[in-house]
């Protein structure tokens, strides 16, 4: 801005609330972080593991010598829509 009435101005970095509240903030949820959900089941004392949800399938160490493919079902789909 060039006008010189704002020569002087600070602007702040940051937002300003104001105004009555919504109701509905009382009802908010964290957002999900797929890094809470997957990343604890898939490690153990610093190692990677897949871990089948069927108990008939032992868990599989992933180490950097092994070359493969995850194939599956997707039965469940997290979006932020």
């Amino acid at each position: 801005m060039n006008d010189p009435v704002f020569r002087n101005v600070r602007f702040l970095p940051g937002t300003i609330h104001a105004g009555f509240p919504s109701p509905a903030s009382d009802y908010e949820e964290r957002n999900l972080d797929n890094n809470d959900l997957v990343v604890p089941q898939l490690m153990q004392n610093r190692k990677v593991f897949l871990k089948p949800v069927n108990p008939k399938y032992t868990a599989i160490e992933v180490t950097s010598r092994d070359d493969f493919e995850v194939r599956g079902v997707v039965s469940w789909v997290l979006c932020q829509c």
